[in-house]
């Protein structure tokens, strides 16, 4: 009869629900005897040969693999070692099967290590959680990237839900999960920031399209003298007169040139900037 074992899922989880049964006092006593007399001579008889140091398949090595799985990579080494044996691959199916009662012994061991590396690593301060952007860090992120105006942050703010709070902070791992929810509308602001971002057709382009001077006809000091007492004498200053139109925007700007002579004091320069850009 094959021999046939519980399936050890890579997930912690679900080592912790196959082994709820057992406690900490529970465990063995001396594992590292148990790996001496019983697991280490296992691996020896059934897996050496095609594991060994210099006849690794498929990358795996076992003969440095030790007892304490929180060195290095031992405790993935391991799994993935009773994970092939439950699917029948270790040792090949063309080899000798081994004793059940060893196999089993060799599960057990190693589902008890795990079981004490996952409780020890919470007491000591648990694992290092994975950290994604919160909202606000998302939507600065993108803005920023795609260059993406002030009005299109605060529609993704809209379509984008809150994210939760530990120890009143938002920006915490903890507090930083994903649900269906979440993952449905980052997905949709995804669509929309792509909509927004993607422009199709030629690159837009701006060009000047008319340039000219005006001299004046007699100095400034006679027609601010003449308007002394009134208010219909100014002198603008920057951009005069902007225009929005469907097929583009059109910028008129002027700027004041002081002169050296005492004849012509200056001239006043009149650009029109058309930018076919469509908005």
């Amino acid at each position: 009869m094959p021999l046939r074992l519980l399936s050890l899922s890579l997930s912690p989880l679900l080592l912790l629900t196959l082994l709820s049964t057992q406690s900490v006092a529970e465990l063995p006593p001396a594992a590292e005897k148990v790996y001496r007399e019983q697991v280490r001579p296992f691996l020896t008889k059934h897996c050496h040969e095609c594991h060994g140091e210099f006849d690794g398949k498929v990358g795996l090595t076992l003969h440095d693999l030790g007892s304490d799985f929180a060195a290095g990579k031992n405790a993935d080494t391991w799994k993935e070692v009773i994970d092939r044996m439950n699917l029948g691959e270790m040792p090949p199916k063309e080899m000798p099967r081994p004793d059940a009662q060893e196999a089993f012994a060799v599960v057990q061991w190693v589902g008890q290590e795990l079981t004490r590396m996952e409780r020890e690593s919470r007491m000591s301060g648990g694992r290092i959680m994975l950290r994604r952007m919160n909202r606000r860090e998302y939507i600065n992120t993108v803005r920023d990237l795609l260059k993406l105006d002030a009005n299109f942050a605060r529609t993704l703010a809209e379509v984008l839900p809150a994210d939760g709070k530990a120890e009143g902070f938002d920006r915490l791992s903890a507090a930083l999960f994903i649900d269906a929810t979440q993952l449905d509308a980052y997905l949709a602001a995804g669509r929309l920031i792509a909509n927004e971002a993607i422009v199709a057709g030629p690159e837009p382009r701006g060009e000047v399209v008319l340039s000219e001077a005006q001299k004046a006809t007699r100095p400034l000091r006679d027609e601010a003298r003449e308007n002394i007492f009134g208010t219909d004498f100014t002198l603008p200053i920057g951009a005069q007169h902007y225009e929005f139109k469907p097929d583009g925007v059109i910028h008129i700007q002027s700027r004041y040139v002081p002169s050296r002579n005492g004849e012509s004091w200056g001239r006043l320069f009149h650009n029109v900037i058309l930018d076919d850009l469509v908005t």
